[in-house]
């Protein structure tokens, strides 16, 4: 039977990749490489196995035989994506591979330059067999089309861009499409004017919406579209759902079988300080049938909606090896020989010594050669020693991968029970001190059939690391199992060894942590292909060709679907209190609402720093008239000025810059941040944190944020209008920012360069430094 080689990862690691792939990575165009040639060319498509591209020569044929012509595909993108006539075709490339299907698909790039400098591009995927539009990206390099802020175009309005975009590219579907409102849970009010709304639109089937399937337009601030998906399998067939549970019914159904899952949040380190391992309470993403009433995983196969981890053993085979060893090359050497019985043949090429000074962790890292049987290819194996326990943190033996398409796999016999068995042997002879703190993820063989095991070049077997028998979130080891030899050809490991908690603290009723959780939800009804989420996996490489049911039926699930952000966020088992996973202090995971916000002249412009935690809110209030402190300035500054989406991290390590605000104070990485970026003068003895910021000295910091600190030293440049000049020391800072509109002065005329910044005030400062901020850059043309 012809296979290509396949390696088959079960559990986090899997659920990982697919979470990080595009949605629809196939019909993205290939990226075409700048060439000061017009010529138009067909390329080939990128080099694959040999079973999942055609050769060179089918591609060509294919493309003579493709209904549209290579000259009409020119056509249709030109019209589609609004070429301009400045624009030159510098590709086009012709594949027949992934998402477009056996027809192929043209892909087009279009460039602008003149003298050399570079202005745009613009690429196009055109279906070679109905001549329909599935891509279009463009960027433009204009230094005139400045996005300023606050946008030109704000969400709603996009939404009604997109909503004529639709009506344009897809009229046909308009009623066969639903709008997604996710988008709108995680998107905040943009602290910059370079931004971009995705607005996506999921197919609908039986008035259930099919997300695998869909029509998505990225619109920017000036309300141009950057980017359109047009995403449709059109051989598919839907399990009918007229007699599908209700969505109370179904609810009902997860309250009485569901049960929360129990985990040890690990190492927490953020702000220079550490917090002890917690207990969190979290819900596992299982779906349920909306026919059946039964829990399926992804691959649609049956789920529990709850987990138990048993250790390999009760008491641990071995006691825990000594952590003073300091061992040699050699010595590290000879452990990995004498732990992995490495073949005597194999020669050791090269050796580094590395030392994690934050971990304390120092390794040996070791690679090898061997020849294979019969003096055949050579193949590597590499292990990584601890050099102070002498454990083995990671190991890997390759061997020859053939790609050839005539190539002959057979089946292998490897099935999950023997592979179970063979990682368990090995963890207990290779890590017998960690035997009771180690459980196989039983769940995890759930999610793929025995025919992918079976045809898998390689087996991962995972296991949880458990402290006081509960599983941590993500600490443990994975066992590689070459599927042809029934070998370990691999190990890594991820293990806990600080200090482990001693007791259990009393934690919540499983009940109420249920109820606590399912309050942050929404419960979706929706279309999903059982091991297929609507896009092509292209990390883990299996049969090019699969069964019609798997491949082409989708089944109607229902799935928990977060209300509102909950990543970075934690729940306490103990307390039931949202804790940040940074630093383990209380957060709410909804959007903050301040009580004493309501006709307040600066509402705006508090809220917005709300959205982004740059203000706090306590007891519900924002206290919007109270004198700001200088840590609270500093904070909103360095959050405003990065956009909001960039936290700055100082540990332990760094010098307080002031002996005032020292690792422990929770403004220590913001000043930080501001002293590495010039906005507090570094000389000063002390911050005085919590000290209040005169109207002289906000002026002061916005011109340093503003990058004009240099030229505000030359006062008699400004004209300085205010009626108190007089009592103004920092004349050439008023000056910029009253002549820039970001302070005003009072009814009479004057500044007044002492009174004190209220948090209203404050807020509105920043609001207006990022409306000018914006419109004073200069933007060269870059060259490409």
């Amino acid at each position: 039977m012809k296979a290509p080689k396949t390696l088959l990862a079960f559990g986090m690691t899997t659920a990982m990749m697919f979470s990080l792939l595009p949605s629809a990575y196939a019909d993205q165009p290939v990226s075409a490489s700048h060439t000061s040639s017009k010529a138009v060319t067909v390329l080939p498509s990128p080099a694959l196995p040999a079973d999942n591209v055609a050769s060179d020569k089918a591609n060509e044929e294919a493309a003579a035989r493709a209904k549209i012509s290579k000259e009409r595909a020119i056509e249709l993108a030109k019209a589609s994506a609004d070429v301009p006539a400045d624009y030159s075709l510098q590709n086009i490339s012709f594949n027949t591979w992934g998402a477009t299907g056996k027809t192929g698909a043209w892909s087009l790039s279009f460039v602008k330059e003149e003298q050399d400098r570079y202005y745009g591009n613009i690429q196009v995927t055109v279906n070679a067999e109905t001549g329909k539009i599935s891509h279009i990206s463009k960027y433009v390099n204009d230094p005139e089309n400045r996005p300023s802020f606050p946008p030109k175009v704000e969400l709603q309005e996009a939404k009604t861009i997109a909503g004529q975009l639709l009506e344009r590219y897809n009229p046909e579907l308009k009623d066969a499409v639903r709008y997604n409102e996710d988008m709108e849970k995680w998107a905040k009010p943009p602290l910059d004017g370079n931004v971009s709304y995705s607005i996506k639109y999921d197919r609908l089937v039986n008035g259930i919406p099919f997300p695998g399937n869909y029509i998505q337009f990225t619109i920017d601030s000036n309300g141009n579209m950057t980017q359109y998906e047009y995403y449709w399998e059109e051989q598919l067939s839907f399990e009918e759902a007229a007699s599908a549970l209700s969505q109370e019914q179904a609810l009902q159904i997860i309250k009485e079988q569901a049960k929360p899952h129990l985990n040890y949040l690990m190492n927490g380190n953020s702000r220079g300080k550490k917090w002890e391992p917690a207990l969190t309470y979290s819900l596992r993403n299982v779906l349920l049938d909306a026919n059946s009433g039964k829990f399926i995983n992804e691959a649609g196969k049956p789920a529990s909606a709850s987990v138990s981890y048993s250790p390999l053993t009760d008491k641990p085979l071995a006691p825990m090896p000594p952590s003073n060893l300091q061992l040699t090359e050699k010595q590290a050497e000879e452990q990995v020989r004498k732990l992995l019985s490495l073949p005597e043949n194999a020669e050791l090429t090269d050796a580094y010594y590395n030392e994690n000074v934050d971990s304390g962790v120092a390794t040996w890292n070791l690679n090898w050669k061997a020849p294979q049987e019969g003096g055949k290819d050579e193949y590597w194996i590499y292990a990584s020693v601890n050099s102070s326990t002498g454990e083995i943190l990671s190991f890997n033996k390759g061997r020859p991968i053939v790609l050839d398409k005539e190539s002959e796999q057979q089946e292998s016999q490897l099935n999950a029970e023997t592979a179970k068995k063979t990682a368990i042997e090995f963890v207990q002879s290779l890590y017998p001190h960690y035997s009771n703190q180690l459980a196989v993820d039983e769940q995890a063989f759930n999610d793929f059939p025995a025919e992918k095991i079976r045809m898998a070049e390689s087996v991962i077997v995972p296991f949880k690391q458990l402290i006081n028998g509960i599983p941590t979130e993500s600490e443990g080891i994975s066992v590689q199992i070459d599927s042809a030899t029934g070998e370990v050809s691999g190990v890594w490991t991820n293990l806990y060894t600080s200090p482990h908690p001693e007791n259990v603290p009393e934690l919540m009723d499983d009940k109420e942590a249920l109820s606590l959780l399912l309050s942050h939800y929404d419960l979706q009804l929706q279309y999903v292909i059982p091991m297929n989420p609507g896009y092509p996996v292209p990390i883990i490489w299996t049969k090019s060709s699969t069964s019609e049911e798997e491949a082409k039926s989708a089944k109607p699930v229902y799935r928990l679907v977060p209300k509102h952000p909950l990543d970075g966020l934690f729940l306490d088992a103990s307390t039931g209190q949202w804790r940040s996973r940074e630093d383990g202090s209380p957060a709410n995971p909804e959007k903050q609402q301040a009580s004493d916000l309501e006709n307040h002249w600066a509402r705006k412009e508090l809220q917005l720093m709300m959205d982004y935690n740059a203000i706090d809110v306590v007891d519900g209030k924002v206290y919007p008239d109270k004198e700001i402190t200088r840590g609270e300035m500093i904070k909103m500054l360095v959050i405003a000025r990065n956009g909001g989406g960039f936290v700055p991290y100082f540990d332990q390590s760094r010098k307080a810059t002031f002996a005032d605000v020292g690792s422990s104070s929770p403004y220590f990485s913001y000043v930080e941040a501001a002293v590495d970026a010039n906005l507090i003068d570094r000389s000063q003895s002390s911050f005085q944190p919590d000290s209040h910021m005169n109207r002289e000295e906000l002026a002061a910091l916005l011109v340093r944020a503003l990058g004009y600190s240099k030229l505000a030293e030359h006062p008699d440049m400004f004209r300085l209008s205010a009626a108190d000049a007089d009592q103004i020391q920092l004349k050439g800072q008023v000056a910029l920012v009253l002549g820039l509109g970001i302070l005003t002065t009072s009814e009479d005329g004057r500044f007044q360069p002492e009174q004190k910044v209220s948090r209203a005030q404050a807020a509105t400062s920043f609001y207006r430094y990022l409306e000018k901020r914006a419109t004073l850059r200069d933007t060269p043309i870059q060259y490409y």
